[in-house]
């Protein structure tokens, strides 16, 4: 088992700051501490997890770099300008409109083929007594 400086209570060997070090124990700047954390704390390098991006917004070069990468939903509508955010509103509120036109559709000829059926069957005669 290694100790710094031989010192057996390795929760004094911690930085004092950034870039600092601590000069009573003799530790330099920007070294390691070497006391425990636990794991999940911030402090632990094990639970530190790398930045990964969801996507990019104005995809340029074919994804390559050149866009603005957000890394959720979230960060994706803050990025965008608010001629951007208008445009997606325009779009998703004329992909609601094909799909309630699709569904009345459906529901028209469903209804035809009821009122056919009904007539078919006497119903409408009785109806009108």
């Amino acid at each position: 088992m290694f100790y710094f400086h031989h010192l057996h209570n390795q929760a004094q060997v911690r930085s004092r700051g950034y870039g600092i070090g601590n000069h009573v124990v003799g530790l330099p700047p920007h070294a390691k501490d070497y006391y425990y954390t636990q794991p999940g704390s911030p402090y632990n390098d094990a639970s530190i997890k790398p930045l990964t991006f969801m996507g990019e917004l104005d995809e340029t070069n074919g994804g390559g770099g050149g866009g603005r990468p957000y890394k959720n939903e979230k960060w994706s509508n803050r990025l965008r300008t608010p001629d951007e955010m208008q445009q997606l509103q325009t779009d998703q509120e004329n992909k609601s409109r094909e799909t309630m036109d699709e569904l009345s559709q459906l529901l028209s000829t469903r209804n035809k083929k009821k009122t056919v059926a009904i007539q078919s069957r006497g119903a409408a005669s009785t109806i009108l007594k």
